[in-house]
């Protein structure tokens, strides 16, 4: 509590001990929260702690797994599949995987989200293009997806 007995955002004091409450990336690309303990005997230590944990990050909540970018993962993909489909098949998932990438941009294949993949197929639909052909671009980010998550780069 500060000086007028209003509870202090984001810090905590669990006995003797003084935590900070504060919102981390996780390595999915998630946010958590998480209570870090604060190396304070006072109250006036512990804010200064969490107005250094708020601008500087402690390292041990930069941990980041590797997840490759969208450009990078799908022709790589595409190798990889290419001994298992027809090459006219191939042909088709790189059209449709180029669109994709355009779409995307560079994130990292754990970030593509469902808003992503209906304004996608949204925008394909509005250009006249059949129900058909959206749903097949959004198979083949599906495939890919799905062999990003047999290679254990997502969940």
């Amino acid at each position: 509590m500060d000086r007028r007995g209003q509870p202090v955002r984001g810090l905590w004091l669990r006995g003797n001990t003084y935590y900070a409450r504060i919102s981390v990336e996780d390595p999915d690309g998630g946010k958590r929260e998480r209570r870090l303990a604060l190396n304070a005997s006072s109250l006036s230590e512990a804010r200064e702690a969490l107005a250094r944990i708020r601008t500087e990050p402690p390292e041990l909540n930069m941990r980041k797994k590797n997840v490759p970018l969208f450009p990078e993962f799908w022709p790589a993909y595409i190798e990889a599949v290419r001994h298992q489909k027809r090459e006219r098949t191939i042909k088709t998932e790189e059209v449709f995987l180029r669109q994709w990438e355009a779409w995307l941009g560079a994130i990292p294949i754990n970030r593509v989200s469902t808003a992503q993949i209906i304004g996608f197929r949204t925008e394909r639909l509005s250009r006249c293009l059949t129900g058909r052909t959206a749903n097949l671009a959004v198979t083949v980010l599906n495939n890919l997806l799905y062999h990003a998550k047999n290679l254990e780069l997502i969940h």
